[in-house]
């Protein structure tokens, strides 16, 4: 799969879409997210499908560092 780069228009208009529709597609929205608590440790969240991808689950937002979208394939809402 060739590398693929949101551009400014994009993300606008995505931005437009998930305020008009109330998209939800964070971690913290869907079913699989768990919380895990620790002895002696802040709660930690994960996926209970052992995604392991921690760009997703503590994604403030839907871009990459690079400029990519990045969202869950296994999403499902909560």
């Amino acid at each position: 799969m060739r590398p693929y780069h949101a551009t400014p228009e994009q993300v606008a208009r995505f931005r437009r879409e998930r305020d008009a529709f109330r998209l939800r597609y964070r971690c913290t929205d869907c079913v699989h997210s768990r919380v895990r608590v620790m002895p002696g440790s802040h709660p930690a969240t994960f996926c209970s499908l052992g995604y392991p991808n921690d760009a997703l689950m503590a994604a403030e937002g839907f871009l990459e560092g690079s400029g990519r979208f990045v969202f869950c394939k296994y999403f499902e809402l909560d």
